[in-house]
């Protein structure tokens, strides 16, 4: 397994963010993929077994709203490309999970975090199943999806 941290440093990253993290990953298998053009995010996720999405962790909704995801497009894109998400139970993003611990694993603790991780690292099987699940889950944010729910409403007149 190796970890790998692919992001946008663009418009949010508090100055010297990026240098602290790769300081705390020391000679951890832990590797930097920032700012890529999005093909490169698409082949990554396409690869990829388990994605995090935890904006927000630690935080206090009240207090910061506005570091918060607010709908978790990124982790809509991994369950399509068939990642099994681990996500904070926090602003939009529990709302990508239909039915937790099937199509996704929602988390609010560090312990939460680890143990699912590992759960889903050591099961091939429920891996699969949960990626599975994520990305049948994620066909509601599809063009098509879209496109039925917007034709529905003008032919109900709406």
């Amino acid at each position: 397994w190796r970890f790998v941290v692919a992001g946008s440093t663009r418009g949010w990253s508090p100055p010297g963010y990026v240098k602290r993290l790769r300081k705390m990953a020391g000679s951890h298998r832990i590797e930097f993929r920032l700012d890529l053009p999005h093909a490169e995010a698409r082949e990554l996720l396409s690869r990829a077994a388990i994605f995090w999405h935890l904006a927000g962790f630690g935080l206090t909704e009240r207090r910061t709203p506005q570091l918060f995801e607010h709908f978790g497009l990124n982790a809509a894109e991994a369950m399509r490309s068939g990642c099994a998400p681990v996500l904070f139970r926090g602003g939009g993003l529990p709302d990508l999970i239909r039915t937790p611990g099937e199509d996704g694993i929602l988390v609010a603790s560090l312990d939460e975090v680890l143990e699912a991780t590992e759960r889903l690292a050591r099961d091939e099987g429920l891996r699969r199943r949960v990626a599975a699940a994520a990305r049948s889950s994620s066909e509601r944010y599809s063009l098509q999806a879209f496109a039925d729910r917007l034709l529905a409403l003008v032919e109900a007149g709406h």
